[in-house]
């Protein structure tokens, strides 16, 4: 049975309506954790025993420098080294990946201004599904500059 971790990074406030979706399509296991807002931190053995991990959005920057951003690095760098590890990084989620394997996360405009809208977005044909377009809500002051 597949077991699906999600990771909320969120500082001010879950996104449980987000959290509920993924959890009401995966029809297998389930394990949450939100180390910023409640402290709750997977071990590494509960980590390894995943077979996806979805790291999702936080108004946090990948660039800050805080002590539970510093820890959750490490454990994920750790994860992540394992080839068989599906992993999904939705917005910060995606940012701090690209990060954690030498990319460069930074502001997509000179004023930090923030990029809101809705945009299209296509998601290639992976273990976790088929390829299919979709329309997202974005919001974002950062980007993937280098990979």
């Amino acid at each position: 049975m597949p077991r699906l971790t999600i990771i909320d990074p969120s500082v001010r406030i879950s996104d449980q309506e987000g959290i509920d979706v993924i959890q009401r399509v995966w029809n297998d296991e389930v394990h949450l954790f939100r180390p910023p807002l409640f402290a709750e931190w997977p071990t590494k053995s509960e980590l390894r025993a995943a077979d996806v991990i979805a790291l999702l959005g936080s108004v946090a920057s990948v660039n800050q420098s805080h002590d539970w951003l510093q820890r959750l690095q490490e454990l994920l760098f750790d994860a992540l080294q394992r080839p068989s590890l599906a992993c999904i990084g939705i917005c910060f989620g995606h940012q701090l990946i690209n990060k954690l394997f030498g990319g460069r996360v930074d502001f997509h405009s000179p004023d930090h201004q923030q990029n809101s809208g809705i945009e299209s977005a296509r998601f290639s044909p992976n273990r976790l599904g088929t390829s299919t377009r979709y329309s997202v809500i974005v919001a974002h002051s950062e980007l993937v500059v280098e990979t």
